[in-house]
C-alpha cells in the first residue's frame, strides 16, 4: 500500500478533513476526530485523485517546518554551501560511514587494551587515550555523514524541482524516498546517491552496471533503482531540463554479483555537475 509510505498519520488526517470531512467529527476539545476507526484507515485513498495527493504532499514537504525539504526550500545557498564545506574525499574516508564503530573504535579499542594491563593504567586513563585516536577520524567521520545526509536529501529536492510528477514522501522510509506518476500508475524510484561514477561518466549504463557490482553487502539490492551523482563542484545555477531528462530515461542492465547474474529493469542515472 503506497498511502502508508508517503503519509505520516498526522498529515494523512490533515489531507483526509479537507477531502472527506463528513469521516471526522469534532471533540468536546475542539479536535477532529476521525469516526470509522473499524475501517481500514489508509483505503480512504484509494479513490481519491493521485493528483490531489500529490499536490499536498508536495505543498507539505515545501512549506510544513516538520517538511523534509522545508529547511532546505528557504536557504538553499546555504544548503549549497553546507555541501561544499563537508565534502571529504572518498581516499580520505576514514571508513564505510555505517561502519565506524566496527572498523574505527573496535579497532583502536582492542591495540590500546593490552596497554591498560601492562601499564597498569586506570579505566579513565585508557578511556581518554581511545578518545585521542579516534577523535580526528571522528571529525571526519561526522563531516561525511553531514554530507551524505545533505547532499542526498538536496538532490532528492532538485528532482522535484525538475519533475512535477514526482510525488516524495513525508516520513523518512528506508527503501523509500519518492514515487513517479507513470501512465497514471505509482513507480518507486528507490533512489540512492553516489559519490562515484568510476571516471566513465559518458556511459551511463556502464556506470549502473558497475554501481551495482560494487554494492555493499548490508544493502544488496537487484530491483530497479535511480542513481544520482552530484559533483563536488557543481554548479549551483541547474539545468532542471537536462535532470528531467536524464530521469525520464530508463536502461535495463545485466551484471554480476558474487558470481551471480542478475538483470534488471528501469533503472535511472542523474548527473548534476
Amino acid at each position: 500500500m503506497y498511502w502508508k509510505k508517503i503519509f505520516k498519520k498526522e498529515a494523512a488526517i490533515e489531507f483526509l478533513k479537507k477531502e472527506k470531512p463528513h469521516l471526522f467529527k469534532k471533540t468536546k476539545k475542539g479536535n477532529y476526530k476521525y469516526v470509522k476507526e473499524a475501517i481500514n484507515f489508509w483505503k480512504e485513498f484509494d479513490n481519491i485523485s493521485i493528483y490531489k495527493i500529490k499536490d499536498f504532499v508536495r505543498e507539505y514537504v515545501f512549506n510544513d517546518k516538520n517538511g523534509k525539504y522545508y529547511y532546505i526550500h528557504r536557504n538553499l545557498e546555504k544548503t549549497q554551501n553546507l555541501i561544499k564545506q563537508t565534502i571529504i574525499l572518498k581516499k580520505n574516508s576514514p571508513c564505510y560511514p555505517e561502519n565506524f564503530s566496527e572498523q574505527v573504535v573496535k579497532k583502536n579499542t582492542r591495540l590500546l587494551i593490552p596497554e591498560y594491563y601492562e601499564k597498569n593504567l586506570e579505566t579513565e586513563e585508557l578511556l581518554n587515550k581511545i578518545n585521542e585516536m579516534d577523535k580526528p577520524k571522528l571529525v571526519l567521520h561526522e563531516m561525511e555523514r553531514v554530507n551524505q545526509q545533505v547532499k542526498a536529501d538536496y538532490t532528492e529536492y532538485l528532482l522535484l524541482q525538475a519533475d512535477e510528477s514526482i510525488i516524495p514522501t513525508i516520513p523518512n522510509t528506508k527503501g523509500t524516498d519518492m514515487y513517479k506518476i507513470e501512465n497514471e500508475k505509482l513507480v518507486d524510484l528507490d533512489i540512492k546517491t553516489t559519490r562515484s561514477i568510476f571516471e566513465i561518466k559518458n556511459n551511463p549504463e556502464l556506470v549502473i552496471k558497475t554501481l551495482y557490482e560494487k554494492q555493499g553487502e548490508t544493502r544488496f539490492s537487484s530491483k530497479s533503482r535511480t542513481y544520482i551523482y552530484i559533483h563536488n563542484n557543481f554548479n549551483p545555477e541547474h539545468d532542471y531540463s537536462e535532470i528531467k531528462k536524464q530521469l525520464n530515461t530508463t536502461y535495463n542492465i545485466n551484471f554480476s554479483y558474487k558470481k551471480k547474474n542478475y538483470y534488471v529493469e528501469n533503472t535511472r542515472l542523474i548527473q548534476i555537475m
